[in-house]
């Protein structure tokens, strides 16, 4: 009884405080209190990343296209959310401090997926599905050392540049944002903002700090470009090249 007790308490506090908890039935210590501004915010964002990429998952399945969005940049995102949840998970962080993560990557997931789909073949879709089901059993199935977990954080803050600045120069080429949904990237802004005061408080740990600092600004940026480029033509989807071409024909 007193293990499943950990177990339930270990996911809203720190360590120590779940054996007290369990054990002591220290359950009025405010030091240990599970209930703080900090995991307030952090589990209201998990629930906000339920629906961050909704929009733009709607906005490629609807327009039948994924013109606009950088591919590279995509992958790029998910493998820093994934191996993010791995150091995270590893590191025993609270799931307040990395829930946002992994649904946010399940989401890329799709996208992902929609994007090799509409913007090359079926086929790709299904090898890229295959590919990241195993990566990701590899960084959080326990297979991978902690150390080289701590070296997968390490090298998400170059990863983390290079995938924003290849969509924001993708924004830049076609002077449009395309099919990208500004109500995604506005969420995954406040997100980051958030996440710098809520992973300073809560781990302390600098790389992750640093990471959120990152995508805050980097976020900020692609969000300028929809104000840069509103009202600006989008590239024609391919539905709407067919049609187009019928026309002429």
């Amino acid at each position: 009884m007193i293990e499943k007790l950990k177990s339930l308490f270990s996911s809203l506090t720190s360590q120590e405080c779940s054996i007290d908890y369990a054990e002591e039935n220290r359950s009025f210590d405010v030091s240990c209190s599970p209930i703080k501004d900090t995991k307030i915010i952090g589990y209201c964002l998990i629930l906000t990343a339920l629906f961050m990429k909704l929009p733009q998952i709607h906005k490629i399945y609807s327009k039948k296209s994924a013109k606009g969005l950088n591919i590279l940049s995509i992958l790029l995102e998910l493998f820093n959310s994934t191996g993010h949840v791995a150091y995270c998970v590893d590191k025993k962080f609270f799931f307040s401090e990395w829930g946002d993560s992994f649904f946010n990557g399940v989401q890329t997931v799709i996208v992902a997926a929609l994007t090799f789909h509409f913007n090359h073949s079926a086929f790709s879709a299904f090898g890229f599905l295959l590919g990241y089901g195993a990566l990701s059993y590899i960084l959080i199935g326990g297979v991978t050392p902690s150390y080289y977990l701590f070296l997968v954080e390490s090298s998400l803050l170059p990863i983390l540049t290079a995938g924003k600045l290849l969509q924001a120069w993708t924004n830049y080429k076609s002077k449009s944002t395309a099919q990208l949904s500004a109500i995604s990237w506005i969420i995954l802004l406040v997100s980051s903002i958030l996440r710098v005061y809520t992973t300073a408080k809560e781990t302390g740990d600098a790389l992750v700090v640093a990471s959120y600092v990152l995508s805050t600004v980097l976020n900020g940026f692609i969000v300028m470009q929809f104000w840069i480029y509103r009202g600006r033509p989008k590239p024609k989807t391919s539905k709407e090249t067919k049609k187009d071409k019928k026309k002429t024909s």
